[in-house]
């Protein structure tokens, strides 16, 4: 199965920004591009790069179904039933933290997404 997992930088720094996990789709970046909203930098082959304003990869990731983000790891409290330090959790919260982590970037800070 294709999936495209999703990294975001800063395009002139390269510093590290919140993950957006993976998908199992990436439709509707195009339509972006298109609309002049992103910019999209590789055309062919892997990564996909694309650039624009942290809001717009916000809400592109917001109006994705739930069902295309996979289960992924995340950070946790050592437990009994985490003794990794690390959850799973679904699609829906896979998603909900791929947004919030974008939200709070500056809205209009140019970041760059490669899946």
């Amino acid at each position: 199965m294709l999936a495209f997992t999703g990294y975001t930088t800063d395009p002139e720094t390269g510093e590290r920004l919140p993950p957006i996990g993976t998908l199992l789709d990436v439709r509707g970046l195009d339509a972006l591009v298109e609309g002049g909203i992103l910019e999209q930098t590789n055309w062919s082959g892997y990564p996909l790069t694309y650039v624009g304003p942290a809001q717009a990869i916000a809400e592109w990731l917001e109006q994705l179904p739930p069902h295309l983000f996979r289960v992924r790891g995340v950070g946790a409290e050592r437990t009994q039933e985490h003794p990794q330090g690390i959850r799973l959790v679904d699609g829906e919260e896979a998603q909900r933290l791929a947004v919030e982590g974008l939200r709070g970037l500056d809205p209009e800070r140019r970041i760059q997404v490669d899946l």
